[in-house]
């Protein structure tokens, strides 16, 4: 977009300056991080631009922020709150979800039955 600005009798063309916003700390920046952001270690997982003092020690990639929401348990919500969150390691043979269903229909039918009994569900 462009304006024209009256000067001394003539009018000159200016190329209007388009002002966004840093999307890490919300400043009036040309670009999409100011300078200040762009110099600071950005988190892995949320992609926030932070000082050092918001990291850990052990781990330079991931913010305390990050760090500590991936320590809580899930939380599934489900009726009568009855769900069960078992994980089932792969391995190098599952590269495809059959191939990983395949290997572990034993395993996976053995706890749905055992669940099953557990909650006393009968099936029809």
């Amino acid at each position: 977009m462009y304006a024209f600005v009256p000067m001394a009798s003539s009018f000159t063309l200016l190329s209007e300056c388009i002002v966004e916003s840093c999307v890490n700390c919300g400043v009036s920046s040309s670009t999409d991080v100011c300078a200040y952001c762009a110099q600071l270690t950005q988190c892995r997982h949320c992609h926030r631009r932070l000082p050092p003092v918001c990291f850990t020690t052990c781990n330079r990639t991931t913010c305390r922020g990050c760090a500590k929401r991936s320590t809580k348990p899930h939380v599934r919500r489900s009726v009568d709150d009855v769900i069960t969150e078992i994980e089932i390691p792969t391995t190098s043979q599952d590269v495809t979800f059959d191939s990983f269903l395949t290997r572990n229909a034993d395993q996976i039918q053995q706890l749905v039955e055992e669940y099953c009994q557990q909650f006393r569900y009968f099936s029809f």
